[in-house]
């Protein structure tokens, strides 16, 4: 019998994922746990496995298109049979809605009781069946200008008409020129995550700062001394260690709020914030409190290359209890850095610098970073805060706290 495969719920925060490619064709024998499409998330690109062995008889969703999850992208089934009424109105598109395509639902229901639809709409926002994929803007300015928008090639995603696709129609007339060249850019389902959580995070989270100088001379030493046993240690991973002794001290940093309460944590689960092309993503290293300076240095770099590679799991990148942010190889002094909710708190690092300073009435040269704490006043207090900053810049100024 022919069963749909729906977009499924690869992790706690996906709302809706974008096919990037079919792993397998129409006609194509699909064994039990085969991956047939790879997913991009808002953190990851992940597969999509089929529950069922069978042949892909139909894929419901294009390259490109983004779909909710819960909706059918594909059909499977016995070779040479008979989908087509089956799947009529079954296809994402923006007019798909909850209530939308009742056979679909039916099917489903059919094929598993827990299986529930929901509504989806494709990335492009105007795209159906038989329709020419345009962006809206492209699209008033061909109807303003009398061109046929059909007749235009795109250059934008998965082959969408963009605004200069119109204008290169229109003969350059009001084509941007090489020094200003205007772009449309499709937000990718991490940059869509990133602007939902940071809109939610900075207007809804009382955020205070406090920003503290370190002396990193002793670290620096240490680092150089690590390294002459074979040991590498970045300055990140000297940071990460800290972190953990003073979240062992002042665990209401340690903290997530959960509306009428807050949950402090036993364990130290942190986040490392890694830049990739797409935006951020913060992979987790869990119960950090058991790991030495060596192994958080280890297992962050290899979450990075994850990170960057797009091939992280849900579990590594889900569940964090305090986050790092470190911009310091930028050469940025210092910053300010968001709170990832609903962790309590995150800490922004800067570069080691050298900066003349005042050592008794003495100027002199010194090794110095700045980070600065961004904490949730709901949770934590400025108090609480200096603490933690006091006993992190402990740990840094005297590195063997961290080793013994």
């Amino acid at each position: 019998m022919a069963t749909p495969i729906l977009m499924p719920k690869l992790s706690d925060e996906m709302a809706e994922g974008t096919i990037r490619h079919w792993k397998k064709k129409e006609g194509e024998r699909v064994e039990p746990g085969e991956a047939i499409a790879e997913v991009e998330t808002s953190k990851a690109n992940l597969d999509v496995e089929s529950i069922d062995g069978g042949v892909l008889l139909k894929q419901l969703a294009k390259e490109g298109q983004t779909v909710k999850i819960g909706v059918a992208i594909a059909v499977i089934g016995e070779a040479g049979e008979s989908v087509e009424g089956m799947v009529a109105g079954m296809s994402p598109s923006p007019s798909t809605t909850t209530s939308a395509s009742t056979a679909a639902a039916a099917v489903a229901a059919k094929a598993t009781e827990t299986m529930m639809r929901q509504g989806v709409r494709n990335a492009n926002h105007d795209v159906t069946p038989g329709r020419v994929k345009a962006s809206p803007l492209a699209r008033r300015i061909a109807r303003e200008r009398g061109v046929d928008i059909t007749r235009v090639q795109g250059s934008g995603p998965s082959g969408r008409i963009i605004r200069a696709d119109v204008d290169q129609e229109i003969g350059g007339k009001t084509a941007p020129t090489a020094a200003a060249v205007d772009r449309e850019v499709e937000l990718s389902q991490m940059r869509k995550a990133i602007a939902k959580r940071m809109t939610e995070s900075k207007p809804g989270v009382p955020h205070f700062y406090l920003t503290a100088d370190i002396d990193m001379a002793r670290a620096m030493d240490l680092r150089a001394q690590l390294k002459e046993i074979g040991t590498q240690a970045s300055v990140n991973d000297l940071v990460l260690r800290a972190c953990v002794v003073a979240l062992g001290k002042h665990p209401q940093v340690n903290a997530s709020y959960r509306g009428e309460t807050f949950f402090i944590s036993g364990a130290v689960h942190l986040g490392v914030a890694v830049a990739i092309d797409e935006g951020l993503i913060t992979p987790v290293i869990r119960d950090a409190q058991r790991k030495s300076i060596a192994q958080l240095g280890t297992e962050a770099r290899e979450l990075a290359e994850q990170a960057r590679a797009r091939k992280l799991k849900p579990a590594q990148y889900e569940g964090g209890t305090f986050t790092v942010s470190n911009l310091g190889m930028f050469g940025i002094r210092e910053f300010s850095a968001i709170i990832n909710p609903p962790q309590a708190a995150i800490l922004a690092v800067g570069a080691v610098e050298k900066r003349a300073v005042v050592v008794g009435d003495a100027l002199t040269v010194g090794t110095r970073m700045t980070v600065t704490l961004s904490g949730d006043h709901r949770v934590i207090d400025g108090a609480t805060g200096a603490k933690f900053l006091q006993t992190l810049r402990e740990s840094l100024e005297q590195p063997l706290r961290m080793v013994l």
